[in-house]
């Protein structure tokens, strides 16, 4: 029998075990191994902490990893990054005035990603689940970070579950203001003398990300968020899978919008609804890159 097993701990209060991660607010930045040795730590960002969820951090590329949001499952694998602080300049006596302060690094988006620096977390906004015109509702940006993905938050809206989902492209959101319309002024006779009917071109569709898995580790998450242990994998090229610490091997094949899994852990197993990267499984567990 397949058990499922939730994380769950009441809000604000930290569960057992987990009291350490106190000392790590959102922003800050850590020391953090993605494979667990000691030479693979590496510079990363706070991106989630809050208790009854996991922790998560957003790492660019390293070694042999890519850039993304990864979980934290142990304190071993993060340590706070030591103070690099350069000492302040004296002020300048002969003048009495401090040095002038350099300008913050500010984070910069990926090629192809600058259409996400107007979209702030906790906006309301207008998304789409299925990239479909028809299925566009008001939901609330809940992470938008440049080393990681642009999530909304949205309630359950015909067919499709309250829960986060991942923004792939700017055809899937707009903001919420967008379908008001500034009325112009009524034309004068004389306008409409020397007007020429002009026919707009029709806009060109945006077509939705291709379907499929990406390569990399996939996480599954159930109502409100919480992580379904025993339902994470990691995809590997040529349509193969194992469970996320590289055991129990298998493949899957992808027909339309389902996911069918042969062997592994999650043999017999099917995913539906694909869309871009990520599909449900079970009654209602999301599956997604992380």
């Amino acid at each position: 029998m397949f058990i499922l097993q939730v994380q769950f701990a009441a809000r604000g209060q930290w569960e057992r075990g987990d009291e350490w991660r106190a000392a790590y607010k959102v922003g800050d930045q850590v020391q953090f191994t993605v494979s667990g040795n000691e030479a693979d730590f590496q510079t990363c960002t706070v991106s989630t902490n809050d208790p009854g969820f996991p922790m998560r951090v957003a790492c660019k590329a390293f070694k042999q990893w890519g850039a993304g949001s990864y979980i934290v499952y142990g304190k071993s694998s993060l340590r706070p990054l030591k103070n690099t602080e350069t000492k302040k300049e004296p002020i300048n006596k002969a003048s009495n005035r401090p040095p002038a302060e350099q300008p913050s690094t500010q984070k910069k988006w990926g090629y192809g990603d600058e259409w996400r620096g107007e979209f702030a977390v906790g906006d309301k906004i207008q998304f789409s689940i299925s990239g479909k015109a028809a299925d566009f509702q008001t939901c609330r940006v809940a992470e938008n970070n440049p080393e990681a993905v642009l999530r909304v938050r949205c309630d359950a809206f015909k067919q499709w579950d309250a829960g986060t989902y991942i923004v792939h492209a700017p055809s899937y959101i707009r903001a919420k203001n967008t379908t008001t319309q500034t009325k112009e002024p009524e034309p004068t006779n004389e306008d409409n003398r020397n007007r020429k009917a002009v026919t707009p071109a029709p806009a060109k569709p945006t077509a939705p990300p291709p379907a499929g898995l990406k390569v990399g580790e996939y996480a599954c998450y159930g109502v409100g968020g919480r992580i379904m242990i025993g339902l994470g994998f990691k995809v590997l090229p040529g349509n193969r899978y194992t469970d996320l610490d590289g055991h129990n091997p298998g493949s899957f094949s992808i027909t339309g919008n389902t996911v069918s899994f042969r062997g592994g852990h999650l043999g017999g197993k099917t995913g539906r609804n694909l869309r871009g990267h990520s599909f449900t499984i079970g009654a209602q567990a999301e599956c997604e890159p992380y």
